[in-house]
């Protein structure tokens, strides 16, 4: 759909109920489970990486028992 240039944003309310209706019908998909499967994997995933990311700026190659600590309380 072209973006009009002046006008409107009701181009923008269609677009974003096609895109929200697509990420709903996705994390059905993916986990038929429910909400409780998908908050956990996104968890996981979050403690993953941004424990990964507080190493990589820092520039440390491990993290200090205070340090794994404050990671695990940010979250």
């Amino acid at each position: 759909m072209p973006v009009p240039k002046r006008g409107s944003l009701d181009w923008l309310l269609g677009r974003l109920s096609r895109l929200l209706a697509t990420a709903t019908d996705a994390l059905e998909r993916e986990y038929p489970d429910g909400v409780e499967a998908w908050q956990q994997e996104i968890g996981a995933q979050l403690a993953r990486y941004h424990t990964a990311a507080y190493l990589a700026g820092s520039g440390a190659a491990a993290l200090s028992d205070a340090a794994h600590t404050a990671v695990l309380a940010d979250l």
